[in-house]
């Protein structure tokens, strides 16, 4: 049942990017917003994103699209303050923002039982992986 649901899971996800993909080109090109020119762009987007999939280029993107937060990261090193960690700063708190926030950073955490079988050593690799995964998200929360 699970690997039922995440595959329709991830069809549907994947179907969407290059909707997403003309839907952010209409806003340069207005040919695009419907019509037959919207589905050739459609497709012309999936065949593209397929072929980048396909021949393994998507790493090296994601790579590169990775790299500014990389850079961030680093500079946002130089900003922190430790004399604020123990403050609970403003009182009032965004409880949407933070369930969202939270969920979104959880979302796909199920996929760990679905992939253990192609690891060697599961249960050292995923442990060392969830502590540096919720490291890295609370660092995020302490430099902002």
């Amino acid at each position: 049942m699970m690997g039922s649901l995440k595959f329709l899971s991830g069809v549907i996800n994947v179907a969407s990017f290059p909707v997403l993909c003309v839907t952010y080109l209409d806003k340069l090109f207005p040919v695009l917003e419907s019509g037959w020119p919207r589905n050739v762009g459609i497709f012309a987007s999936t065949v593209v994103l397929s072929f980048l999939n396909y021949t393994g280029l998507a790493v090296v993107l994601g790579l590169v699209s990775l790299s500014p937060f990389l850079v961030m990261s680093a500079m946002a090193i130089l900003k922190i303050k430790p004399h604020r960690w123990g403050s609970l700063g403003n009182k009032e708190k965004d409880w949407n923002l933070y369930f969202n926030t939270l969920f979104w950073n959880l979302n796909f955490w199920d996929n760990v039982s679905t992939l253990a079988e192609e690891l060697d050593e599961p249960q050292k690799t995923f442990l060392i992986c969830v502590v540096m995964t919720i490291g890295a998200i609370g660092w995020y929360f302490l430099i902002n």
